[in-house]
């Protein structure tokens, strides 16, 4: 599938590139389907935490348990194959945000790449310039819009609105420390990795807040630069800590998280969400059947990362003394 490079690092003409790609998947429409191949990917999301039938029925497959991680694997291993259905050279970048307000975070909400923090509209929060704002613009001729058909699914009512919606203060010095996320790269057991590493995903969803705060976060196109990000903290866990014996080895979260469970939705119709999810999900054949054990090596699904350590963070500036 290709490397997954640092947001910061993309070349002008990768940038690009990712772009059209996610700006093609929201206006396309595979005919007898009623959402954009871009927002089925966020019903998919919903309806993980929203299963009411089969052997997953009541529980969350996708978060606050072991599959966190290899279900968001999977989920982002199929969004990078629609993406490349597009444009072949296109792979989800990763956002860098470890070190807070580098230029690894701030160079990418600008209007010209993922845009700015929300600073319009009746909240306040809504985009307005960029690829990602509500209104056609010079970036974006179509506008980028919340599909009224996901808003049943946002308990916020002044989130339900058909422009994305962002924290209007991007403050970068409150983004999870490096303390933090070595807290949880530095244990050794997969269950208290496991949970710390949620712990600060969980962070960096609330630093950018609105849409991205709740269950349809992928309507903000930065879940899936975090979550690649995300991914690449587990590929790199897993260099010390490799093979089935180091995934969830108490078999804890309930069905859905053990290593041969099958995980919704690829998982022949075992489980499902409630109907009025059903009606806006694409269909899946029932031999597409994927279980955590499937995605544990990341090499044996086709992509890499441009770098796999976390070195230091930068030493202060000096105070001239």
């Amino acid at each position: 599938m290709g490397e997954r490079k640092n947001a910061a690092n993309l070349t002008s003409d990768e940038r690009q590139r990712f772009i059209g790609a996610l700006l093609t998947l929201k206006r396309t429409v595979v005919p007898g389907h009623s959402l954009s191949v871009y927002d089925e990917f966020v019903a998919i999301h919903v309806g993980i935490t929203e299963l009411i039938g089969g052997p997953a029925a009541g529980i969350d497959g996708g978060h606050g348990g072991p599959a966190f991680l290899p279900w968001h694997r999977e989920f982002l291993v199929r969004f990078e194959r629609a993406l490349q259905s597009v444009d072949s050279s296109v792979s989800i970048p990763y956002w860098n945000w470890i070190y807070g307000g580098s230029a690894q975070t701030t160079s990418l909400f600008q209007e010209s790449y993922m845009g700015p923090p929300g600073s319009g509209g009746a909240s306040g929060r809504e985009i307005l310039q960029g690829y990602f704002a509500e209104n056609p613009n010079s970036f974006n001729p179509d506008g980028w819009k919340v599909s009224t058909q996901l808003h049943p699914f946002i308990p916020t009512p002044s989130l339900r609105t058909q422009a994305l919606q962002r924290n209007s203060t991007l403050n970068p010095g409150a983004l999870p420390s490096t303390d933090e996320l070595n807290n949880a790269m530095n244990q050794d057991a997969f269950g208290q990795f496991r949970i710390n590493l949620e712990g600060v995903h969980n962070g960096i969803h609330m630093w950018v807040a609105g849409h991205m705060g709740l269950m349809v976060s992928p309507i903000d196109p930065v879940f899936f630069m975090h979550h690649a990000n995300i991914d690449r903290l587990w590929a790199i866990w897993q260099q010390d800590h490799a093979g089935a014996a180091n995934y969830n080895p108490t078999g804890a979260g309930g069905y859905g998280h053990r290593i041969d469970d099958r995980m919704w939705p690829w998982d022949s119709g075992q489980s499902s969400p409630s109907s009025q999810l059903q009606s806006i999900l694409p269909a899946f054949p029932s031999s597409d059947i994927r279980t955590p054990r499937d995605v544990l090596d990341i090499a044996s699904l086709g992509y890499s990362y441009d770098n796999m350590t976390i070195p230091p963070p930068p030493p202060p500036p000096r105070d001239g003394h």
